[in-house]
């Protein structure tokens, strides 16, 4: 369960612009990205334009943008990546059984990785563990690094980092768990983001959430597969929408809260995609893709079997 350095070579690329919906492609010049057709009914929405820049062979069914956009923290089936950006270079891997999801801190050289032991949180880039037997959940990682949330024996835990004593202890059990911006933790229990227990709302419950690093915005995950907005300024529910891919979600914010990122580590047939927070209107997809991320310069990383690519705007020539 050690964690190995360096990785594959780089993939080559076909670098012309991507279309905002496009399919995973191979061609002569390499892998890229051609035009598909848009889900029926689908309502559209204008985004920037980008390109294919660089990609690894190196499958990516999650991908998590962390240490203020200096790494990428990847995982697929049995194995966890950390990745050199922009350049999308492998640094390391950690290969612990039945590894499946990844989580990511923001602003901190950190993750979180859940195997067959349950979740752990570990350093990046080498992939050492931070602390261990969080068992399954929910957890949550503050984007600094220096608080860690977890459910476990009954409770919800808040702990210091890399000290590992409890900093708040008997807080009242939630169904989902997320560090917003500002440090803040945010609990969701039955169908609301972030009222109190007595307060939980009727409807399908929210099972994950995910919030803006830059914004008092989190998105939630409900049970029936739908996704709301929640301002936790306002203290309520400002958006959703029904999302235009099925299966299991893995869920990102981009940094102000306009935009998810929403993609599919399990689900058949794979597909990723970006759309507005609000009202769910598509904005870019990704037929083949299991991943997609956020960069700090504005692009995108995508993944699935195939390896990882990163989507970034045109350099414009002077």
């Amino acid at each position: 369960m050690s964690s190995r350095r360096g990785g594959p070579p780089a993939l080559r690329v076909d670098g012309r612009e991507a279309p905002p919906v496009a399919r995973i492609a191979l061609g002569p010049r390499g892998i890229g990205l051609a035009e598909a057709e848009a889900p029926e009914g689908a309502e559209l929405a204008p985004g920037p334009v980008l390109r294919v820049a660089r990609g690894v062979p190196a499958a990516g069914h999650e991908i998590a943008v962390v240490a203020g956009g200096r790494l990428a923290l990847a995982a697929a089936p049995g194995v966890a990546r950390t990745l050199r950006l922009p350049d999308l270079e492998v640094l390391f891997d950690r290969r612990p059984p039945g590894l499946a999801r990844v989580q990511g801190a923001a602003l901190a050289n950190a993750g979180l990785l859940l195997d067959d032991a349950g979740w752990r949180a570990v350093v990046l880039p080498s992939l050492g563990d931070l602390a261990s037997d969080l068992g399954p959940g929910p957890v949550a990682l503050r984007a600094d690094a220096r608080r860690i949330a977890v459910v476990a024996g009954g409770e919800l835990t808040e702990y210091d980092l890399p000290s590992g004593e409890a900093a708040v202890e008997g807080l009242p059990v939630p169904d989902a768990i997320a560090y917003a911006d500002g440090g803040r933790l945010v609990t969701a229990l039955g169908a609301t983001v972030g009222a109190p227990a007595a307060d939980a709302g009727a409807g399908s419950p929210v099972v994950a959430l995910a919030a803006a690093p830059e914004a008092p915005l989190v998105l939630a995950r409900h049970a029936d597969g739908s996704a709301s907005l929640w301002d936790l300024d306002a203290g309520a529910r400002v958006g959703g929408f029904a999302p235009p891919i099925d299966g299991p979600l893995a869920m990102s914010l981009s940094p102000d809260g306009s935009l998810a990122a929403l993609g599919t580590p399990f689900a058949t047939p794979a597909a990723a995609c970006v759309v507005r927070a609000r009202d769910g209107a598509l904005v870019r997809r990704v037929e083949d893709a299991r991943a997609i991320a956020f960069t700090p310069a504005g692009g995108l990383l995508v993944g699935g079997e195939w390896g990882m690519i990163a989507l970034e705007p045109p350099v414009e020539e002077t």
